[in-house]
């Protein structure tokens, strides 16, 4: 059962195909105030820093609730920080990662991240939306529709 906090950081992996993934992205936010996007591993303490792999991320776009306006990014040393003001879940997308050339294909990475669980509609592509504000139990959407037969690992806050 998940306490009730101020700030909630998930990180989902969800295994839609073959291939790995080795970095993951994830937002945290100080409760209705700035959040910040790492990419690394969660587990592992691993925070890519810029002038390095942070640097993957090069065009997020961050929006707060149902708003369509993009938020203001500023580039830390080891994060991406978004000036946030209101209430609301806070999404990231990032979609600018150039495809990678793989045995059988291409793979492009598009990175999806979210912070809280207010809001029970989906505003991402790929999103787990729960079933009533602020409740424990969530629903994994792919295109707004529920996606039954996908697994799904969630890390909380202890790791």
């Amino acid at each position: 059962m998940l306490k009730s906090v101020a700030t909630l950081t998930m990180v989902v992996m969800i295994s839609l195909s073959q291939s790995a993934q080795a970095h993951y992205v994830w937002l945290e936010r100080d409760g209705d105030g700035a959040a910040r996007t790492y990419l690394g591993e969660w587990i592992e303490d691993i925070r890519e820093k810029s002038g390095g792999l942070l640097d993957r991320i090069k065009a997020p776009r961050v929006f707060l609730g149902a708003s369509t306006e993009p938020l203001p990014v500023k580039r830390n040393e080891n994060n991406l920080e978004i000036q946030v003001k209101g209430r609301g879940d806070v999404r990231l997308v990032e979609s600018g990662t150039p495809p990678r050339g793989q045995k059988g294909g291409v793979t492009k990475t598009i990175y999806y991240a979210k912070a809280g669980r207010a809001e029970t509609a989906a505003k991402l592509d790929l999103e787990l939306v729960p079933t009533k504000p602020n409740g424990n139990a969530l629903v994994l959407t792919f295109l707004g529709a529920p996606l039954p037969k996908a697994d799904v690992t969630l890390v909380g806050p202890s790791k």
